[in-house]
C-alpha cells in the first residue's frame, strides 16, 4: 500500500483485514500504527536506486491493482517484482483498482527483459506471468459484471 493509501485509507481497510483472522493475529494486526512513508518520490517518474553497484529499477507502469502501484525490476538478475499488478489467473480484489487500465499497465511490464516475474501472491515464474495478465485484465475490463461492482 502507497503512503498516500496508507493515510486515506489505512483505517478503513483494517477492519477488512481483521475478519478473518485469529485472534492474536487480530491483536497484532489492530495494534497497528499507519505511518507515513519518510523517504518519497515521484513514482509516475520512476527510481533507480544503487545498491553497492547492484541497479534497482522502481517503476510506475500505470494503474492497475491500485492507482499508484509500482513495480521493481533488478537488471542484473532479471527479475521483476511485479506485486499485485501481475495476476495470472484473476484480478483479485478490486477495491482501488482501476480494471479499464489494467491491460495496457500489463502490457508496460513487457518492455523489461525479466526471466524471473515475482507476483505479489502465488508462485513466481518467468514472463509469461505477464503475459497471462494482460489476458485476464483485458477479460476482466470486458466483463459488465465485474465492472458494476461497487468494492467500496
Amino acid at each position: 500500500m502507497t503512503a498516500r493509501l496508507q493515510m486515506t485509507e489505512g483505517k478503513k481497510i483494517l477492519p477488512l483485514l481483521l475478519r478473518n483472522q485469529k485472534k492474536p493475529i487480530q491483536k497484532r494486526i489492530s495494534d497497528t500504527h499507519f505511518e507515513p512513508a519518510k523517504n518519497l518520490f515521484d513514482g509516475k517518474a520512476g527510481k533507480i536506486f544503487d545498491f553497492s553497484g547492484e541497479k534497482v529499477e522502481v517503476y510506475y507502469a500505470g494503474e492497475a491493482h491500485s492507482p499508484d502501484n509500482v513495480i521493481v525490476y533488478v537488471p542484473d538478475k532479471k527479475t521483476l517484482f511485479g506485486g499485485c499488478m501481475v495476476k495470472p489467473k484473476s484480478l483479485g480484489w478490486l477495491r482501488h483498482a482501476n480494471v479499464m487500465a489494467w491491460e495496457q499497465s500489463a502490457k508496460n511490464l513487457l518492455r523489461f527483459d525479466a526471466d524471473y516475474v515475482v507476483p505479489g501472491h502465488g508462485p513466481w515464474g518467468n514472463r509469461s506471468l505477464l503475459e497471462k495478465t494482460v489476458d485476464v485484465a483485458k477479460k476482466a475490463a470486458a466483463n459488465p459484471k465485474i465492472l458494476k461492482k461497487d468494492f467500496h
